[in-house]
């Protein structure tokens, strides 16, 4: 019997106990069967991971000091991730998780200081990661000072629509909605988009205005970039689209949501119902991948704003597949047709099942997401914290890192069994269970 309510406090008294610095800011990683600290860099680009289930749970204490430390590195207009350091260029994908903490955190309390923050903090994305003409691109020279790059990378920018969204409802300044619609319609005016109605890696703009600026680059990276990836790109974007919809009721925008549905299911998913993870043009296609969790969990959110069956169909389909998938564990492996789990996916594939067996009243849903959670609570959870990966045949533990954002975002699954039945009438839950 699982006992979600002692399940979370434990984790949070390990959070507390062996997962901060002198300072009480959470670092990377331990390892889950000594306790050992094995990543000490702040995870400060992984805000959004961690202070929403501080506040949830009531340790605003703790979610404040991420916050204040947070704004601290980031003042630094040079700031990137420390587990992947550039020496020259700064990334906006740095940035997403840590404006959405943020935005969390100003959401909580009164505090107008945090505003201005976060105010700034955009008009800052706004010129390190805008060109002249308006295209947001994501990716920026650091030195002497920073400008941005001429290609644009999905995966850097397309998470941005969204965060304006959401502070747009917050502030209720034109703005904000102005330019996520601005960064939408650049993608959605893409040709590549226009021509296969999936997102690419990157957009490249006006070809025969870069070849002038730069011809090397436009050589070397057009046929590496000329291909679409899933996870995090094209899933990410999406949910900016959604946010928008929601917003605006755009019937255009719906359209093009609803294109790029049917794109997905016949070019990307199996007959089985497996998601390969890129597909380039008449090439090979990725692999299936248990991310392919946000597909279901994407879907599901489609399907309740749109009334789309075709949505909740896909979801089905992907969910069935994934079911043939699941181990004597209950865990489902991260590669489709091995056996080692990926703790990340993990949650949020039972998360994803949790909302489609509300959706659906489909019970093998349930059962499923069930199975699955009782498999983290057996396999996966460890004295010092959560196992990065075990056998989902055996339970055998692979990769004894426990990492922080992971174990945190692991209450997402807790939170959903909890709250299993409400889960599309409190739009608390849409924010607090998303995987971005």
């Amino acid at each position: 019997m699982l006992n979600s309510d002692q399940t979370t406090r434990q984790i949070f008294q390990n959070l507390k106990e062996y997962y901060l610095n002198t300072e009480g800011v959470f670092v990377g990683a331990i390892d889950c069967l000594s306790g050992r600290k094995l990543d000490v860099q702040p995870i400060h680009e992984d805000l959004g991971d961690v202070v929403p289930f501080c506040l949830y749970y009531g340790e605003t204490e703790l979610a404040r000091r991420q916050v204040n430390a947070a704004l601290e590195a980031i003042r630094d207009w040079r700031f990137s991730n420390p587990r992947r350091p550039q020496w020259w260029k700064l990334d906006a994908y740095d940035w997403s998780d840590l404006l959405w903490g943020l935005i969390d955190w100003a959401e909580s309390n009164s505090d107008r200081g945090i505003w201005k923050e976060i105010e700034l903090l955009f008009e800052r994305w706004n010129k390190t990661f805008v060109l002249p003409n308006g295209r947001a691109v994501g990716i920026a020279v650091k030195f002497p000072i920073p400008f941005p790059l001429p290609i644009a990378m999905l995966r850097s920018v397309g998470m941005y629509p969204e965060l304006l969204v959401r502070w747009y409802r917050i502030t209720r300044q034109e703005k904000y909605l102005r330019w996520a619609r601005e960064i939408a319609d650049q993608w959605l005016s893409d040709p590549f988009y226009q021509e296969f109605g999936l997102f690419p890696i990157a957009s490249i703009g006006n070809v025969t205005t870069l070849k002038l600026i730069c011809p090397l680059l436009v050589s070397c990276q057009k046929d590496r970039l000329y291909k679409v990836r899933v996870f995090k790109d094209n899933t990410n974007f999406v949910a900016s689209l959604f946010a928008l919809y929601e917003e605006t009721r755009d019937r255009q925008i719906a359209t093009e949501i609803a294109r790029w549905l049917q794109q997905v299911s016949s070019r990307l998913v199996d007959d089985d119902g497996g998601v390969h993870m890129e597909w380039v043009p008449g090439g090979e296609l990725g692999r299936v991948e248990s991310s392919s969790f946000q597909i279901i969990d994407l879907m599901c959110d489609i399907h309740r704003l749109l009334d789309s069956s075709d949505a909740l169909a896909l979801a089905s389909r992907v969910a069935d597949f994934w079911l043939s998938q699941q181990g004597a564990t209950g865990l489902f492996p991260y590669y489709a047709g091995e056996t080692a789990t990926s703790s990340d996916t993990q949650t949020d594939m039972s998360v994803a099942l949790l909302k489609l067996a509300e959706l659906s009243e489909e019970e093998k849903y349930y059962e499923a997401a069930l199975k699955g959670l009782q498999g983290i609570a057996k396999f996966h959870y460890y004295p010092f914290g959560m196992a990065n990966s075990v056998d989902i045949n055996s339970g055998k533990v692979l990769d004894t890192v426990s990492k922080t954002k992971f174990y945190a975002l692991s209450l997402k699954g807790w939170i959903a069994l909890e709250n299993y039945g409400r889960l599309f009438q409190e739009a608390t839950f849409h924010d607090l269970l998303a995987d971005r």
